[in-house]
C-alpha cells in the first residue's frame, strides 16, 4: 500500500498512475535515445514518449456475477460489447424496464442472434425482434445497465477491463461489429 503522491501520465494510448520513485523508460520526442529516470524527475518535462512494452496478464474468472446472474465471461463481454455499441434501456408504462439492442438485418445479425440466444437461455427470458431491434426485460440487468447512461457517456466496466487479453480482444472485435469500422486494426 502506497501512502503518498502519485503521478499520472495520460496519453493517447495509455493512462499510467505511478509513484514518484517508479523508474520509467522514456525518450524525448525528437531524440532516438531511450533513457531511464524516476517519474518525479521526468513528470514536468515536455515532449516525452513512454515506451509501451508491458504485456497485460489477468486471471480468467470462472464467471462474472452481474445482476445476480453468473455470466460465462465470454458471453458477458460479447453481450456488453453489443449493448454498449448498439443498446439502450428504457423505462416507461408501455414497455416497463426494457433492454434493447438495435440492429437491422445485415451480415452481422446472425452473430448477434447467437449471442442473444445464449443470453436468453442464461436469463430465462424470451427476446423479441421487430426487424430493427431486439428487446427483453430483466429488472436487475436493467438496473446494472442504467449506470452507463446515454451513448456519449458510455464506458467499459471494470469487470471487463480486468479480464485477460483474449477476452478483451473478443470484446473489441464484437464492439467493432456493432459500432465501428476496422481499418488496419484501428477501431
Amino acid at each position: 500500500f502506497h501512502d503518498g503522491p502519485m503521478y499520472r501520465f495520460l496519453g493517447k494510448s495509455h493512462d499510467i498512475l505511478v509513484t514518484g520513485d517508479h523508474r520509467m523508460l522514456f525518450r524525448r520526442r525528437w531524440k532516438n535515445k531511450w533513457e531511464v529516470a524516476r517519474m518525479d524527475q521526468i513528470f514536468n518535462l515536455k515532449n516525452i514518449m513512454l515506451r509501451r512494452t508491458a504485456k497485460w496478464e489477468a486471471p480468467e474468472p470462472d464467471f462474472i456475477e452481474i445482476a445476480e446472474v453468473k455470466w460465462p465471461p465470454e458471453l458477458f463481454v460479447k453481450f456488453m460489447a453489443w449493448w454498449l455499441s448498439e443498446g439502450s434501456i428504457r423505462r416507461d408504462k408501455k414497455h416497463g424496464k426494457e433492454i434493447t439492442i438495435s440492429q437491422k438485418p445485415n451480415e452481422k445479425i446472425k452473430y448477434l442472434k447467437q449471442v442473444l440466444s445464449e443470453v436468453a437461455a442464461l436469463l430465462n427470458r424470451r427476446i423479441a425482434y421487430d426487424g430493427a431491434r431486439f428487446s427483453f426485460k430483466h429488472s436487475k440487468l436493467h438496473a446494472y445497465l442504467s449506470q452507463f447512461g446515454y451513448s456519449q457517456e458510455r464506458f467499459i466496466p471494470k469487470e471487463i477491463k480486468e479480464l485477460p487479453p483474449h477476452l478483451l480482444q473478443i470484446f473489441l472485435d464484437t464492439y467493432q461489429l456493432g459500432d465501428g469500422s476496422s481499418n488496419n486494426e484501428i477501431y
